[in-house]
């Protein structure tokens, strides 16, 4: 079972990854923090110079693995935490960011108009700023990860969220054919690093 294997088989399955390279579960907020500097050194090893990039590509997963917790305290679907994957091929660094918690869209559903439907939800959390966390002013943590990642064109992020798909850029890679299982609760993201 390959890393990405891993993480798409917890968010489908909730059953936590072991022994297998390049994955990492986190039960808690602490451990995910404590992680970042794992991926730091991921970046680096794989080959990205520019300490620039490094800082926005572990920002942007601090941010994504945040939010993970951030939106799910007493809504997990049974297994808490999230699951980071990645790997490399052809001198692209993909990353891959599951949980199994309510998703984006039913977080978002109860500030935004009702007539929205569950796809232009999962867009407005990617592209305006909005939170599922009303009335505090917050909400610009996707929008902030969509530019970092898509700084260059040559990058690519894709979001399966409440059965709903978000994607910039992802005719760069290919999607698992799992993806297309149905899955009403829960977020994964995949996002691509092109390494110059």
């Amino acid at each position: 079972m390959t890393s990405h294997e891993a993480a798409l088989n917890y968010f489908y399955t909730g059953q936590i990854p072991s022994g297998i390279e390049n994955v990492f579960y986190s039960a808690n907020r602490s451990e995910s923090v404590a992680r970042l500097s794992v991926f730091y050194n991921v970046c680096k090893n794989q080959g990205i110079a520019s300490d620039n990039d490094i800082s926005l590509i572990v920002s942007s997963l601090g941010e994504l693995t945040n939010n993970c917790f951030d939106h799910n305290l007493g809504y997990w679907h049974d297994t808490p935490g999230c699951c980071v994957s990645w790997s490399k091929e052809n001198n692209v660094l993909t990353f891959c960011i599951a949980d199994r918690g309510r998703g984006i869209v039913e977080t978002l559903k109860r500030v935004t108009p009702a007539n929205q439907s569950a796809q232009e939800i999962l867009q407005t959390a990617f592209e305006k700023v909005i939170s599922g966390r009303a009335p505090e002013k917050r909400g610009n943590g996707l929008k902030y990860v969509c530019r970092q990642i898509l700084s260059n064109s040559l990058n690519a992020l894709k979001c399966f969220s409440n059965n709903c798909s978000y994607q910039v850029n992802s005719t760069l890679f290919p999607v698992p054919l799992e993806l297309s299982k149905p899955q009403d609760f829960g977020t994964i993201i995949f996002f691509q690093w092109r390494i110059s």
